[in-house]
């Protein structure tokens, strides 16, 4: 159990390094000029980093999880109560990360309807060739426009 702790005091430490080397400036900031992309300065941006790094987080813990519980699976030598209890740890660990992928998503589908960053689900339509039946359309329909005639109606 001490070798659990320990392992799991060194994730730790190295994602606590990771946090200050990831806010030292190393010439990042004129990289992202020149590439120009988009500063995450904003709230919503660094609340999406923090989720970022605990996502890694549980898909390392979530990675460790099935190791070790397909090595103590294969150790069990037969041994029913050992192998159930792997194969629990395995479903346990699945789930988990079911949860937090769902919450993920959950998070993010929130996030983007608040910003207004999300895809507006109104279709556009727009008039694009002349047609006679809808088959000249190519995914389009073909319909009666004010003014006469008959022309293709694409709506992405």
């Amino acid at each position: 159990m001490k070798s659990i702790y320990y392992l799991f005091v060194a994730i730790i430490g190295l994602f606590l390094y990771n946090i200050n080397v990831v806010s030292a400036n190393y010439g990042l900031s004129q990289t992202q000029a020149g590439a120009k992309l988009p500063a995450s300065g904003t709230v919503s941006g660094i609340i999406g980093n923090i989720i970022g790094a605990g996502l890694s987080f549980v898909g390392v813990l979530f990675f460790l999880l099935m190791i070790y519980a397909g090595i103590k699976w294969m150790l069990s030598k037969g041994n029913e109560q050992e192998a159930t209890k792997a194969l629990h740890t395995i479903t346990a660990a699945i789930i988990g990360l079911i949860i937090v992928v769902s919450a993920y998503a959950i998070t993010n589908f929130i996030f983007s309807a608040v910003e207004g960053t999300g895809q507006s689900t109104q279709l556009t339509c727009e008039t694009v060739t002349s047609c006679e039946v809808d088959a000249d359309c190519l995914g389009g329909t073909c319909a009666e426009v004010p003014g006469g005639g008959k022309a293709c109606i694409a709506c992405p």
